[in-house]
């Protein structure tokens, strides 16, 4: 079958489409026509049904409804299970790993580290609970402070507390 301008030709288990080659305007015919007028908005004239027609006016915008507001539910702390066990490399690759989860989880966790013996992994816990804040945080802090094991473990804590409570959580 031979290729003809403007066709699909069929070629094996593909279609290709053939170019059909441009052609010049012919002379005295204009390249595109001209767009048509718009007349004004029914200025004058009546409607489709012989009734004068009104000026044609822009609806005015409605602003999006946004539903109300309802009150948030008081956070409640998390369980706070045992510090990360193992040796430093181990604790610290679980806090970084804590610190990228964002979960309920891993806010408990990074709690229980705050009482680390190691103090780079306590700074390390404090700064991922900052970056997380919220009400979940501050709620699982307030609760970690009453019951920490240690005065280390506690001090964090209320330090960790105080810089959300500075910034609004």
């Amino acid at each position: 079958m031979a290729a003809t301008p403007g066709r699909v030709a069929e070629t094996g288990r593909t279609y290709q489409a053939i170019a059909q080659p441009a052609r010049p305007p012919a002379p005295g015919s204009p390249a595109r026509p001209a767009p048509a007028a718009q007349p004004q908005a029914n200025a004058g004239q009546s409607d489709l049904f012989g009734a004068p027609a009104a000026p044609a006016t822009t609806p005015p915008r409605a602003e999006p409804v946004r539903p109300a507001a309802r009150p948030e539910p008081a956070a409640q702390p998390v369980m706070i299970p045992t510090p990360p066990q193992g040796n430093r490399s181990e604790r610290l690759g679980r806090l970084l790993t804590l610190g990228r989860k964002q979960t309920s989880e891993a806010i408990g966790e990074l709690v229980a580290a705050l009482g680390d013996e190691d103090e780079q992994l306590r700074w390390l816990a404090s700064l991922s609970l900052l970056g997380m804040g919220g009400s979940t945080v501050i709620a699982t802090l307030q609760a970690f402070i009453v019951q920490a094991p240690s005065a280390v473990a506690r001090e964090e804590a209320e330090k960790v507390l105080g810089k959300l409570e500075a910034f609004g959580g």
